[in-house]
């Protein structure tokens, strides 16, 4: 994690699996169960990120790179 970047735990709940997607990319992930990962956003301190949820679903997007992980802090992807 840089000193200009925020990282967000998102995990489903054993009766409500959802899908993350990380934007402006279209990248998906399916969590299900009780299955978390992170996503680590680059901004500033001026920066927004934004959250939207949707029907079986959640979006995030900031302003600059974007890396995912697993729940142990694996790297995934990185955008």
């Amino acid at each position: 994690m840089t000193s200009r970047s925020i990282r967000v735990r998102f995990q489903a709940d054993d009766g409500a699996p959802f899908t993350l997607m990380i934007e402006p990319w279209g990248m998906t992930y399916d969590l299900v169960g009780s299955e978390a990962m992170f996503v680590e956003l680059d901004a500033g301190a001026t920066d927004d990120v934004e959250l939207v949820y949707w029907a079986g679903g959640v979006s995030i997007c900031g302003p600059g790179r974007a890396r995912t992980f697993d729940s142990t802090g694996s790297l995934l992807h990185e955008f």
